[in-house]
């Protein structure tokens, strides 16, 4: 009984040390995905057939236009976003193996204003689309994500807000910025202007 308790105890101090906070299901917390990644906490990998689901919202019941997204971490990993995929979609890569797994679900607006989602896996970017590719009706993916909220909890176990790690400091760039970067600089050695 002493070990489970001390167990228990370490795991929540533990967590606490790098500001995770475990999940509960059903509970809204207040996140706005825009100005922070979400970072999702799992031991769960490929095969576990164990799933996870996150709902974001403005956080306005009066609301209907939220999205789900929910993983299924069945031998060949997918995902889908609800009300966007009518099917579960085969990631982009082969999900990493390792003992602890770091979801990452962020949104960036492009330099031509275009909304996308990125997801990782301890830092493996798993697939990324823009929201107007795959989304026919609207979602609140495309506004303001104040709120999330975890459908399925068997697989997350943890989560926080996701902080560019202190060697990146400033300066740091958007992930349609070098993109935007490689074409001019393709364009100026091609000589174009």
């Amino acid at each position: 009984m002493m070990i489970v308790i001390f167990s228990l105890l370490f795991t929540a101090i533990a967590a606490d040390d790098q500001g995770w906070i475990q999940v509960e299901a059903g509970a809204a917390v207040n996140f706005n995905l825009l100005t922070s990644p979400l970072e999702i906490k799992s031991s769960s990998g490929a095969g576990s057939n164990q799933e996870m689901g996150v709902m974001f919202s403005s956080g306005n019941v009066a609301d209907r236009n939220g999205a789900i997204l929910t993983l299924s971490l069945t031998a060949s990993p997918s995902y889908m976003l609800i009300p966007c995929h009518g099917k579960l979609m085969q990631f982009d890569v082969e999900m990493p193996s390792a003992d602890t797994y770091i979801w990452r679900i962020s949104l960036q607006d492009s330099t031509e204003g275009a909304r996308q989602l990125f997801l990782h896996c301890n830092d493996i970017e798993m697939v990324h689309f823009v929201i107007d590719d795959v989304c026919q009706l609207p979602t609140i993916l495309n506004g303001d994500v104040a709120q999330i909220q975890f459908t399925e909890n068997e697989a997350a176990e943890f989560y926080r807000a996701y902080n560019l790690p202190e060697s990146v400091g400033e300066g740091a760039k958007n992930v349609g910025d070098e993109v935007e970067e490689k074409v001019k600089d393709e364009s100026t050695e091609n000589g174009e202007n």
